[in-house]
């Protein structure tokens, strides 16, 4: 167990600036509650981010 978790950390170490410019682009992605259509946006980065990693996205 304990080197699974060692090699969980070192992965997410070495990805930590991905998944920073990642969660930025999200942030800044425009999503309000009130107008669905304007949630496109943050749809469309967490689909192509999905289907990078051979996620089926519906």
């Amino acid at each position: 167990m304990v080197r699974t978790s060692h090699r969980l950390l070192d992965y997410l170490h070495r990805r930590q600036d991905e998944m920073t410019q990642f969660l930025e682009r999200l942030v800044r992605a425009e999503s309000p509650s009130a107008l669905p259509a304007a949630q496109q946006p943050v749809f469309m980065l967490l689909q192509e981010a999905l289907e990078k990693r051979a996620y089926r996205v519906r």
